[in-house]
């Protein structure tokens, strides 16, 4: 993927794109993935492995600090309209805390990382940002990619 995404696809779609990478991600490696019901949560999944349960949130982003160009991922959620005393429309946001989730997914054009909150936050209690600076790489994971069995079995007259 390269930036256009971001010009072909809703904030939601891009949001849902990472969800499905953290999705085989976690997969892959033995969790059980549960997804919440409706977008109230301050987490977009929540994975199970030996009977322990996280929250992870998941997060898009192909913005990069100049000059250096390393990725910086946007750590509030924007919600509904809300009308002001001056009876002027304001967009509600909130900004994630180190109680909101347990793992900080976040998927880039190319690479995506895996963060646990308390590293997020450990030097705060809430942020707006976090740019992913050659620190960060050391919590960068890769997604499997199943290649095809060439030794599938095919039913007679069809191609392998």
């Amino acid at each position: 993927m390269n930036n256009s995404m971001d010009n072909l696809l809703s904030s939601k779609s891009r949001g849902e794109y990472s969800e499905s990478l953290a999705t085989v991600y976690f997969l892959s490696n033995g969790y059980q993935v549960l997804s919440p019901y409706g977008n109230r949560g301050r987490y977009d999944l929540v994975i199970e492995k030996n009977n322990i349960f996280q929250r992870v949130q998941c997060k898009w982003t192909s913005h990069l600090k100049k000059p250096q160009s390393h990725p910086i991922v946007d750590l509030r959620v924007y919600g509904n309209t809300k009308i002001d005393t001056g009876g002027f429309a304001k967009i509600v946001s909130y900004c994630y805390t180190q109680d909101d989730f347990d793992l900080l997914w976040v998927a880039t054009p190319s690479s995506c990382y895996l963060i646990p909150a308390k590293d997020v936050f450990s030097q705060t209690i809430s942020r707006t940002t976090i740019t992913l600076y050659p620190k960060w790489d050391v919590y960068r994971v890769i997604i499997p990619i199943p290649t095809p069995r060439t030794d599938a079995h095919c039913p007679k007259g069809q191609k392998k």
